[in-house]
């Protein structure tokens, strides 16, 4: 028998899983099988569509299970509230999506929180599959999902229910007594379309983004994995260069459903969409949207520009590096000369284009990291391009520069706590980088951020950044220490600029 914390009434299994339907009439409270969460940084300021949250959830749906998905910041109320709702809904399962980085400390509180209920706690994801002995050290974590998660938490919940036979349950770490148990690894799911994204268990609004002049643009996503190697990509671990789309079918229809809250752009928010061309361009000629994604340099050409530049209104390449060394160093398959040909066609087809860099690659020497600047330099005076970095390098194990990072001196940190706050792409603590040179690297992202700032507002604040980048002075900082106090205040920092212009 079950108990209902919210009103104390005794609730068979048998009828556990239909629950949701009848009570509100019988039992005073709506129980729900399963929660879902993901927490974010409270100072990120843009949210994402929680995909790895809604996959799973189809996979449950699918199998009779209720299913409730929170994605908050992880402010003190969120957590809070999320444990007052576990209490409610006694959920057999919770479950949580990490992803390595400073989100994690707040998914750690969240789950400490919960697990004082009682109530079983599953952590998958990026940080799990990549870390899952670290993960499934966490007190307060009783189980990992390594890699695919749909099939694993469905016959997760289903053991759970049934006694508790975790054993054969591929893709699965658990703790028996004082022991870690990791199962062998689930195999890839080869048909994406089997899995219905639920969109009505998230508000959509709170995913939509204002630009190209569109007003709900959405991030989606049709694929997962990529075949490339580049050496610093967590994707060489998690999806092992195995790449597998939905149909053209199956996104268009869902598209369709889409446009009927409103949507007017998409973002194809993934890896890389691109990989089977036919299929990206048959989506992108028949969606009748304004629409942006990212794009390797070696996939565009001018005719298959041309192919698909009819509502296309922004590409994000990533170049990573200005040093043709390092973008050998990084198995990244490209040289500079192939990246800026790529930005040029784009531009000249009328594409907005952003480009992604990375700085503090193990073997990156000085020089390599001022011709990276200079390059940033001449592409955002040449074709006033959208330049997303320089951020720093983040060592996840499994890639093949880790190990090089390990040859340099890195150190793997022993608990997610510690992956969370010594290393990410907005801090240095690279051991190969000089101590007095690792606030420059941490303080290259912002400069390049104001020097790029349109607002007439800060036209003399632009200037000295591009004065500093185009002479390299990287000294005394003032500025950028105000710019990064002011990022934790977007919605300020936005009313003021918009009272000053009247």
């Amino acid at each position: 028998m079950l108990t209902c914390n919210a009103c104390t009434q005794s609730i068979p299994n048998f009828f556990r899983a239909k629950i949701y339907y009848v009570a509100d009439f019988n039992f005073g409270c709506v129980m729900t099988d399963v929660v879902l969460v993901k927490m974010e940084d409270p100072m990120h300021h843009q949210l994402y569509p929680p995909f790895s949250l809604l996959y799973p959830a189809s996979a449950l749906l699918k199998e009779g299970y209720s299913v409730k998905i929170i994605h908050e910041k992880g402010t003190k109320e969120n957590i809070d509230q999320l444990r007052e709702l576990v209490i409610r809904k006694n959920p057999i399962l919770v479950g949580f999506s990490s992803l390595t980085g400073s989100p994690l400390l707040f998914s750690l509180k969240a789950s400490e929180e919960i697990s004082k209920i009682g109530v079983p706690i599953a952590w998958g994801g990026i940080h799990a599959t990549i870390l899952p002995e670290i993960t499934l050290r966490e007190k307060s974590i009783d189980f990992v999902v390594v890699g695919e998660g749909e099939q694993t938490i469905v016959e997760l919940v289903k053991a759970l229910e049934n006694g508790g036979n975790f054993g054969e349950i591929r893709g699965l770490g658990y703790k028996k007594d004082t022991r870690l148990k990791f199962n062998p690894q689930r195999e890839f799911i080869t048909d994406l379309d089997d899995y219905e994204l639920p969109w009505n268990l998230v508000k959509l609004e709170r995913y939509f983004q204002e630009k190209w002049g569109c007003k709900k643009v959405l991030p989606i996503n049709t694929s997962r994995g990529c075949p490339h190697r580049c050496g610093f990509c967590y994707n060489l671990l998690v999806h092992k260069r195995k790449w597998r789309g939905h149909s053209s079918e199956y996104v268009l229809e869902q598209i369709e459903e889409l446009k009927k809250h409103g949507i007017d752009g998409i973002i194809f928010s993934e890896d890389e969409f691109f990989i089977n061309k036919k299929r990206a361009l048959d989506i992108v000629k028949n969606i009748d949207l304004s629409w942006g994604t990212e794009i390797r340099a070696d996939y565009i050409s001018e005719k298959f520009i041309d192919e698909l530049k009819d509502n296309c209104e922004e590409l994000f390449i990533g170049a990573e590096s200005g040093s043709d060394r390092v973008l050998e160093i990084m198995q990244k398959d490209l040289t500079v000369a192939q990246i800026e040909e790529a930005i040029k066609i784009c531009k000249n087809a009328g594409i907005s284009v952003g480009v992604y860099f990375m700085i503090g690659i193990p073997g990156e020497t000085k020089e390599d990291m001022k011709r990276t600047l200079e390059f940033m330099y001449h592409l955002y005076e040449k074709y006033d391009v959208k330049l997303d970095g320089p951020k720093v390098y983040t060592p996840y194990p499994g890639t093949p520069l880790f190990e090089s990072a390990v040859k340099y001196g890195f150190t793997q940190p022993n608990s997610s706590v510690s992956w969370a706050t010594e290393v990410g792409r907005f801090k240095c603590n690279l051991p190969w980088i000089k101590e007095s040179d690792r606030g420059v690297l941490e303080n290259l992202f912002y400069l390049v951020q104001l020097a790029q700032m349109k607002n007439p507002l800060v036209r003399p604040l632009q200037k000295v950044e591009e004065f500093r980048w185009r002479n390299g002075i990287f000294k005394f900082w003032p500025e950028v220490k105000f710019a990064k106090f002011l990022s934790k205040y977007p919605n300020l920092v936005g009313f003021f600029l918009k009272y000053l212009e009247g």
